[in-house]
């Protein structure tokens, strides 16, 4: 699911709940992001498919760059409402 998903989380979307907060904050981050390429490309390098040297090393620049390190982790609410943040990927 990591690599699919950046949340697991329950479906209470009440204002002021983890779901709602997380997603806001989500939504706000996608909207405010300023990238030098499309954000697909993010998702192919995850998958591994870009194979183009200059294209991985501008990726793995934007990447390393602290605004971008959750791009590596995802976020489970297990049912008893413990929150666990995982790392998902690594840059080699």
């Amino acid at each position: 699911v990591s690599k699919w998903a950046d949340y697991v989380l329950p479906r209470n979307y009440t204002p002021g709940g983890l779901t709602y907060k997380l997603l806001t904050k989500a939504i706000a981050k996608k909207l405010s992001a300023k990238k030098p390429f499309h954000p697909q490309l993010l998702h192919d390098f995850k998958k591994g498919k870009i194979h183009h040297r200059k294209t991985l090393q501008l990726i793995k620049d934007e990447l390393l760059k602290k605004e971008n390190q959750d791009f590596f982790h995802s976020i489970i609410v297990h049912p008893n409402g413990r929150v666990e943040e995982i790392c998902t990927y690594e840059i080699n």
